[in-house]
């Protein structure tokens, strides 16, 4: 993904480069890399905002700052209703109940 988004950039697709910037926050949450996690999901907050604030609560929550998280995951549900995107609205509604419950 890193040499996608070197060419994404080189050639000013920013679709591609938020793609990328996406798959990226996602392998290094996983990897527990929060903080390029947290870079990466706030660069792409302007592609898809719903999808960027889930991951950005996901990574609070790991970085064990919980009300931070909860106030992400509601950031995304609005965002969600807003665009009426029924599946981005699922996601924060579950990723509230999980740390609420």
């Amino acid at each position: 993904y890193l040499q996608a988004l070197a060419i994404d950039e080189k050639n000013n697709d920013s679709y591609g480069q938020a793609l990328n910037k996406l798959e990226l926050a996602s392998i290094y949450l996983a990897s527990g890399e929060y903080g390029k996690a947290i870079q990466y999901y706030k660069e792409t907050l302007y592609f898809n905002p719903a999808i960027a604030l889930v991951g950005l609560g996901n990574s609070y929550l790991f970085l064990d700052n919980t009300p931070k998280a909860i106030d992400l995951y509601q950031q995304s549900l609005e965002e969600a209703r807003k665009n009426e995107d029924k599946e981005a609205e699922a996601n924060a509604l579950n990723n509230l109940a999980k740390v609420l419950y």
